[in-house]
């Protein structure tokens, strides 16, 4: 790959994203939280279900979700596929550094986590990146097939959120926002989809 797909081609690179997540089956989760109602625990525990092997690197715990909990990257043993990673914008150039010297195969910034320089860095160094993207929205549109509406749907009625609510969180009508979450073909902007989930995940 010679290129980071981010939020605005990641659409022309669907065949290489799906790629990514079938071939890449150990993920080291940085940044990973205890706490159930985190967007971080909620994909690992997502991750887990899809038969990936996910392992935890927080430095302020030793335990999360019943397995080791890491302080950093460099003391997982054995060897990661896939760094996917939860922490601020300006940690990025470290886990960038460790994931280069684990000789991880692919770093996955999520949603709002961007850092050109170390994004650069690690293409440089012959990793493939992925940044300012959802793991779990990729997975389960390209690996399930389903829809980007049915996925913010399915996040709304998880946090108990009603139409009303998010559609006025996000300047749009109920019905507005209720045909794209029923509709298969509908084509949602990412910058929609980061408004959506952004309210949902911040409920």
């Amino acid at each position: 790959m010679e290129t980071i797909i981010d939020s605005a081609i990641a659409l022309k690179h669907d065949s290489l994203l799906k790629q990514i997540l079938r071939s890449n089956r150990v993920i080291a989760v940085v940044g990973l939280s205890p706490k159930e109602d985190r967007p971080s625990h909620r994909i690992a525990v997502y991750l887990l279900e899809q038969g990936y092997e996910v392992i935890s690197v927080n430095p302020m715990h030793t335990e999360i979700l019943a397995q080791p909990s890491y302080p950093s990257l460099l003391e997982i043993p054995g060897e990661i596929d896939l760094v996917v990673v939860f922490r601020r914008s300006e940690f990025v150039p470290e886990i960038v550094k460790q994931s280069i010297e684990k000789k991880a195969r692919v770093l996955w910034l999520q949603d709002g986590v961007i850092h050109q320089e170390a994004a650069d860095r690690a293409l440089s160094a012959g990793l493939q990146v992925v940044m300012d993207r959802c793991i779990l929205r990729d997975h389960k549109r390209l690996i399930h097939g389903v829809p980007l509406g049915r996925i913010l749907a399915d996040f709304r009625i998880q946090q108990g959120l009603s139409l009303e609510d998010v559609a006025k969180s996000i300047d749009m009508t109920p019905e507005k926002l209720e045909i794209l979450e029923n509709d298969p073909d509908g084509v949602i902007s990412t910058d929609l989809i980061k408004r959506i989930a952004s309210v949902i995940e911040g409920s």
